[in-house]
């Protein structure tokens, strides 16, 4: 978001830094998760190739969607930037194609939703409301988590509208007249 918002690049240090760890994380996580056990009936299930199946039919074309995009947008920045500047309007078309790659970064989001939809979240949450139940204060618990759950979505909703706002603004930036509600 950041880099989006201040249209910073990639060439910058610790951007580039991160952009080649997150790719790399990301990429050892997919081939990580061909050999992660899962459980189905309440069974662990550790054979490869049931675990390769179930990958294949359920993350694995997600993953390599947001991955993909990952790879693709340090690739355009390695063919348009060389050596650290930008010439002329191969340039000025890589830098655009780099902006539509980190927007499209955002399918990362449907990603977490989904782990947090699923499993991880689920199984932290039945964790903490069994040992409410053992402590008597299962109750007070559900309505901690209900209320957080509320303030959480109020505040993505916050954060999404504000986003939508900030692309609003910069597509109505320069006008015939040189002039801005912004800049009056």
């Amino acid at each position: 978001p950041y880099m989006v918002a201040w249209e910073k690049g990639l060439e910058e240090g610790p951007f580039l830094i991160s952009a080649w760890v997150s790719v790399l994380f990301w990429s050892l996580d997919m081939a990580t998760n061909f050999v992660t056990s899962f459980t189905k009936n309440d069974v662990l299930v550790t054979n490869f190739v049931q675990i390769a199946k179930q990958y294949l039919r359920t993350w694995l074309l997600l993953d390599l969607l947001v991955v993909g995009i990952d790879w693709i947008t340090i690739g355009l920045h390695l063919a348009y930037s060389g050596g650290g500047g930008e010439a002329g309007s191969a340039g000025s078309q890589g830098a655009s194609n780099l902006k539509v790659m980190r927007l499209l970064k955002a399918t990362r989001l449907v990603r977490v939703v989904a782990v947090l939809r699923t499993g991880r979240f689920a199984q932290v949450q039945d964790t903490v409301m069994r040992r409410a139940q053992i402590l008597g204060i299962n109750l007070h618990c559900q309505f901690v988590l209900g209320i957080s759950k509320l303030v959480f979505i109020i505040m993505w909703l916050n954060h999404i509208g504000s986003c939508i706002w900030w692309i609003f603004i910069k597509s109505t930036e320069s006008s015939d007249t040189g002039s801005s509600w912004q800049s009056e």
